[in-house]
């Protein structure tokens, strides 16, 4: 059955102004039927309901920028005026794992919301993945919107980015606030298992909602290749991959979040980093992995605080 008049209509309106990539995308998404069938299992009302009525999802394709063959999506909310915070997801995630928490930081910060390379609306392109090129990549979405100056919210993946960068460029990052997110992987580290264990399979398993969302949205969509190319990232002991002896080169003020359940990040790691780096730590208390969704209530005031302090 082919679309409608009007709902080619629809389609033609919010997607305006969009890349010629992800227009093809969003008219792939909503007419996933019969002989349109392409890339997605969600059905054409669905589709309709997901990309037209709700327009924060349609908003998060407006802003992509070509870096090294690939299209990286970003996303700009919260105080326009505002000190920019930049927000970075975890693995295999997208920047919507954050809405749980915005509430607390979007009044006074101006807030740059990245999908990382591959994830979310960003496609992959040629180059493999790494921490070192999500580094690249940010710094040129950063260099994009001329930001020189700004601090920094990582979850997991997205917190071991933020260690990078904040490595790198000190005169640039204001303060740093990383949950759950490792600082190295050592070859005893019972995460090293659990990370190498995860499978496409696995992961749809677990977050179908997050993968359909992937498949729906991404113009390149291949999520057995992004698990691949995750797993090989989570596992790289080379300069590309965790910071490790890079900690002691942070000078920001820096907060450190950990649920007290989480699998990946221990303790012990944890404690291990302080003859390294001066940090604030919260542990928050019934929580694993992602401290920031399953606790906002608690999370988001420490977050809003240290942001708040450290600006003062």
């Amino acid at each position: 059955m082919e679309p409608t008049h009007s709902e080619l209509s629809a389609v033609w309106e919010v997607t305006k102004g969009f890349e010629t990539l992800y227009r093809k995308s969003v008219y792939k998404l909503l007419f996933s039927r019969d002989e349109w069938i392409i890339k997605t299992n969600l059905s054409s009302s669905s589709a309709i309901e997901l990309l037209i009525k709700n327009e924060s999802t349609v908003e998060n394709i407006a802003n992509l920028l070509t870096i090294d063959g690939a299209y990286i999506n970003y996303k700009i909310e919260g105080a326009q005026e505002g000190p920019p915070l930049v927000l970075l997801h975890g693995g295999l995630g997208n920047h919507h794992d954050f809405d749980a928490i915005l509430d607390y930081v979007s009044e006074r910060f101006k807030l740059i919301l990245i999908d990382f390379r591959g994830h979310g609306a960003s496609t992959l392109g040629s180059s493999s993945l790494s921490y070192a090129q999500h580094q690249s990549d940010v710094e040129h979405v950063l260099r994009h919107l001329g930001i020189t100056r700004y601090a920094l919210l990582g979850f997991s993946d997205g917190g071991i980015v933020g260690y990078r960068l904040a490595a790198h460029h000190p005169d640039s990052v204001k303060c740093l606030v990383t949950i759950g997110a490792q600082w190295r992987l050592t070859s005893v580290d019972p995460a090293r298992d659990i990370l190498n264990s995860v499978t496409p399979d696995l992961w749809r398993s677990l977050f179908p909602e997050n993968v359909e969302y992937y498949n729906a949205l991404n113009p390149e969509a291949d999520f057995s290749k992004l698990v691949d190319q995750v797993r090989a990232c989570w596992l790289d002991q080379s300069e590309a991959g965790y910071p490790a002896s890079r900690m002691a080169d942070i000078q920001c003020p820096t907060l450190i979040i950990r649920g007290d359940h989480d699998f990946l990040l221990s303790l012990e790691e944890v404690l291990a980093l302080k003859s390294m780096l001066n940090f604030e730590f919260s542990n928050i208390a019934f929580a694993e992995h992602a401290a920031h969704e399953e606790r906002p209530s608690h999370a988001g005031p420490v977050i809003a605080e240290f942001l708040t302090q450290a600006h003062n």
